[in-house]
């Protein structure tokens, strides 16, 4: 059959057909140059090798989708290698001794391995191929071979052996039927670029044979699935660079820790094991695959990560954990062991709050000077950001918050500052909207802008703790300073009853010598007296002229006697006081004593507010610097009190009470 329908492009290296969706029933007769044939989505049931003869130059060929079931032998029988090379030497004898015209117009033999010398791609996706049986053949040094979404049972050893020469091998047999790999299927082989057996039902025939229905499993006493351990153990003597075993029905099996010990020579770069419902990761899974660069866990189930799962994985450079059930990830220093991680994608997970409080902790991917992206979209976080989360990630270019649940409120703020400081970082999710609360569902996490008092709650509580603070002291100080003459006067009542102590007056007889005017006696009598020295705490003694001067001198000299046997002077300041003939004198004699120090001090009480002017200038001197106590009104009783103790406290000296034994 032609090429009729089909588009042939024709470029220096060859012809590129696309005979896709012709719905031919026969291979088509494509160019001998043809590189490239793309005859997909056609009915191609059965091929033959006598199809290929003459495309001894193509390198890819799309097969796919034409319900292909495998390629028969010619017509005449198989044309076998020896069969071949026989011929051949035969003919070459026949040219050497000029019998040529026997050859003339026979075919030279066909070689189904000589034909495919260049094939590199081959794809027969969506066909119905039951088995390979050593179908494909070829000696290009690279070869990519794609039955992916066929019918195959098994694979075996045979099936893979012409396919032993190649350096760059890449097999694809996602989803087929596959439940069985033998343990030298893979023996021939010596590099393997990639295989891919995924959606394969792997774990069916090799899972343990258990009872007890799943309800009643221990997680320990879970059964296994082989399938890993029997596909490391084909594999033990080929260098294997991609392994993909995704949905090969790992379901409530665990993953164990020898699954890929024969894997320990093969220098694994990539690993997907994604989709596979194992639930848990044991610590040592992943020892013997220390040269991962990649591993995929995603849609696993998992829902917790051991400290040390990722330790033996050094050259670790991506990590995929997304759509998993995790509701906490990435204890401290679980990444600490993989140095050169660049890429992690934990999105699709059960995070729950924010990621400093549990779900990652603080720190835990801080200083990780080579991580470039990650991924946090699609989980429940409300918080993605506090300060330290991401100290240190010096390479960072693109992180993914998107699709999570941000609440607007003041934690918001950090996040915004980051993203502002760091607009050279691709983040997605930095327009994203409010999830609550309501108010804000129709803003922008960045057009957010809460106020500064409902953030600021350090400052409103530094504010009011400091107000606070401000109030006590101010109390303490008012309350004290109200009271600081009953304080004062309960420290001196405290010291002098603290021990048994006698009144020492130090050579003087009276405390005090009050000076006044006869027309005050009756309060000196009633008032003074009866407070001052009937006091049972301090036994003062005053000097009263009318009770103590003696008879027969002269008031003079009984003045200058009595001053001089007391310690201090008291003067009872009023108007009959002032205008009397003896108030300079006694103010005079006052100034003289204090000059000579034959007393301690002075103390005027003053009944009315008496003007300076009617003073003399040594009384006001002495008032100046002496210690003047003003009389309260009758209807101030609180005011009294204070005046006597504040007139005690003028009497009162520490050095006036000693210990009893002081006197012995």
């Amino acid at each position: 059959m032609g090429t009729e329908g089909c588009k042939i492009k024709n470029i220096s290296e060859g012809s590129i057909v696309h005979c896709a969706n012709q719905r031919l029933s026969v291979f088509p007769n494509l160019p001998s140059n043809t590189i490239t044939a793309d005859l997909h989505g056609n009915v191609l049931p059965f091929l033959r090798r006598e199809n290929f003869k003459r495309l001894r130059n193509v390198k890819s060929l799309t097969l796919s989708n034409c319900n292909t079931k495998g390629i028969e032998e010619d017509r005449e029988g198989p044309v076998t290698r020896q069969t071949y090379r026989r011929e051949r030497i035969l003919s070459e004898k026949k040219m050497a001794t000029g019998q040529t015209k026997e050859m003339k117009g026979k075919e030279e033999p066909f070689d189904f391995l000589d034909i495919r010398d260049q094939l590199e791609d081959i794809h027969m996706k969506l066909d119905v191929m039951v088995n390979v049986n050593a179908t494909f053949q070829t000696k290009a040094p690279t070869f990519k071979l794609h039955l992916l979404d066929n019918k195959l049972r098994k694979l075996d050893r045979k099936d893979l052996t012409p396919l032993r020469n190649v350096k760059h091998l890449t097999i694809n047999l996602r989803r087929n039927r596959i439940a069985n790999i033998a343990q030298d299927t893979f023996v021939d082989l010596k590099n393997i670029v990639k295989l891919d057996v995924s959606e394969n039902p792997l774990c069916q025939n090799n899972a343990q044979e258990t009872n007890e229905s799943l309800e009643d499993i221990n997680v320990q006493s879970w059964p296994s699935c082989n399938a890993a351990y029997n596909l490391s153990l084909a594999l033990r003597s080929t260098k294997v660079a991609n392994l993909v075993l995704e949905h090969i029905g790992w379901k409530t099996y665990q993953l164990k820790e020898d699954d890929f010990v024969n894997l320990k020579n093969s220098s694994l770069r990539l690993l997907k094991l994604g989709g596979n419902n194992f639930g848990r990761i044991p610590e040592d899974a992943f020892q013997h695959v220390s040269t991962l660069h990649s591993l995929f866990l995603d849609n696993c189930a998992i829902d917790t990560i051991p400290a040390n799962a990722f330790a033996p994985l050094k050259w670790l450079r991506s990590l995929h954990l997304e759509r998993n059930n995790l509701e906490t990830v990435l204890v401290q220093n679980v990444l600490d062991f993989c140095p050169r991680l660049s890429f992690i994608d934990v999105s699709g997970n059960k995070f729950k709050n924010s990621l400093p409080n549990g779900t990652i902790e603080r720190y835990v991917i801080a200083n990780h000077t080579k991580i470039s992206t990650i991924k946090l979209s699609h989980n429940n976080l409300n918080l993605v950001f506090q300060e330290g989360l991401f100290e240190g990630l010096d390479s960072l270019t693109t992180i993914d918050i998107s699709t999570n649940k941000l609440i607007c409120d003041c934690q918001i703020r950090p996040l915004q500052k980051w993203l502002d400081n760091h607009k050279h970082i691709t983040v997605k999710g930095r327009h994203d909207y409010c999830f609550v609360p309501a108010s804000t569902t129709n803003k922008r996490i960045q057009e957010y802008r809460p106020s500064w008092l409902d953030c600021d709650n350090n400052l409103v509580i530094l504010l009011a703790s400091s107000s606070g603070s401000l109030f006590c002291v101010v109390t303490i100080a008012l309350v004290i300073y109200v009271l600081r003459w009953d304080i004062k006067f309960a420290i001196a009542v405290r010291r002098a009853r603290r021990f048994p102590r006698k009144h020492v007056r130090r050579g003087k007889e009276f405390d005090a010598f009050v000076s006044y005017c006869p027309h005050d006696i009756a309060w000196v009598k009633d008032a003074l007296i009866a407070k001052v020295e009937e006091d049972q705490y301090f036994n003062f003694h005053l000097c009263v002229h009318e009770r103590d001067f003696l008879a027969g001198k002269f008031i003079v000299e009984n003045i200058e006697e009595n001053v001089e046997k007391s310690k201090k002077i008291i003067f009872v300041v009023t108007e009959s006081f002032l205008a009397s003939e003896y108030c300079d004198l006694e103010v005079n004699l006052a100034k003289t004593k204090l000059f000579e120090r034959s007393i301690d001090s002075v103390v005027f009480i003053c009944f009315d507010m008496i003007k300076k002017s009617k003073m003399s200038e040594p009384m006001n001197t002495m008032m100046r610097h002496s210690c003047v106590l003003y009389w309260p009104q009758e209807d101030r009783l609180r005011e009294r009190a204070i005046f006597w103790k504040k007139l005690k406290l003028a009497l009162w000296s520490k050095q006036d009470f000693v210990m009893d034994e002081t006197l012995l």
